[in-house]
């Protein structure tokens, strides 16, 4: 139970990370959207338009720092959401372990590690897409410095057109606001690394509680098998000493002087068979004479 209970806090630990990635990511994610609006709002000079111009990158490169950015939200979502999972999983583990006690209690201790290894799975889960998250978050902060690089180039050519007046400081602003979202962009991946990384401790934390409790249920099995073996011989032992004890006390063992309880005498022996040895039966009576009849008469016992 202290195991999974452990499991817990850091199951806990890597969902709060996690959504203090999400809440830097939401920050980033509104900069960027604003310095992305700002971009695609610089006019473009006349004389500074072509395909691949400083402009042109800028704006697309801007794009794709807010698209990253808006990638990396779901992953993150989903990173919290398999995090509360795996910590309700981890939860039941705990209950689990905690009335693991009797003759159940090496299944009820396997069960708890069987959640317990579900859980790190999950966490698995999430850490696969809070790195996925991460990765979108890194690839926005590249293309918002690109935006940078670009917005230096474009207006130092638009400083060098009189007609570039608006763009030059549409550029400026814009300029500013990629220098914002490319900080909470820092932020966001920073926050976002320390969520895998908790992430990972968790996982290790669950793997590691599910293998002690596995062990323990071993542990418990050995041990159930062992105390009902000893409780067997013990029943049988008491058993017999009984028997023996009894047995003493019903024969006299125990008396001091086994002899005061025995006695001789003389016992007559008499052997009467009535069917063979019937004679007849004389009487001084006259008038009254009588007989043996064995029609119905039985020999008992053996001579």
């Amino acid at each position: 139970s202290g195991v999974a209970a452990q499991s817990i806090g850091q199951v806990t630990a890597a969902n709060t990370a996690t959504q203090a990635a999400q809440t830097s990511l939401t920050t980033a994610s509104g900069l960027v959207n604003t310095a992305n609006a700002s971009v695609q709002a610089i006019p473009p000079c006349a004389s500074l338009v072509s395909p691949t111009g400083a402009l042109e990158v800028a704006k697309l490169s801007s794009g794709k720092a807010l698209s990253s950015t808006e990638i990396a939200v779901s992953p993150l979502a989903g990173a919290a959401a398999s995090l509360t999972t795996a910590s309700t999983q981890a939860a039941q583990a705990q209950a689990t372990a905690a009335t693991a006690a009797g003759p159940t209690a090496a299944a009820q201790t396997t069960a708890a590690a069987g959640q317990l290894t579900g859980a790190a799975g999950t966490v698995g889960s999430a850490i696969g897409q809070t790195q996925g998250a991460c990765a979108s978050i890194t690839e926005g902060r590249t293309e918002l410095q690109v935006v940078q690089s670009k917005l230096i180039e474009f207006q130092a050519l638009a400083e060098a057109d009189p007609l570039c007046t608006a763009s030059v400081s549409e550029a400026i602003a814009a300029k500013g606001s990629t220098i914002e979202a490319v900080q909470a962009q820092t932020a966001a991946s920073t926050a976002c690394q320390s969520a895998a990384t908790a992430q990972t401790a968790a996982e290790t934390g669950l793997t590691s509680a599910a293998g002690q409790l596995t062990a323990l249920g071993g542990q418990q099995t050995a041990m159930s098998a062992s105390f009902n073996t000893g409780r067997f011989f013990a029943m049988e032992g008491l058993f017999a000493g009984l028997g023996f004890v009894g047995g003493g006390l019903l024969g006299g063992l125990l008396d001091k002087d086994e002899c005061k309880e025995r006695h001789q005498f003389p016992l007559s022996d008499y052997i009467i068979n009535l069917k063979s040895d019937g004679i007849s039966v004389d009487v001084d009576k006259q008038g009254i004479s009588g007989s043996w009849s064995t029609d119905d008469a039985h020999v008992f016992g053996d001579f």
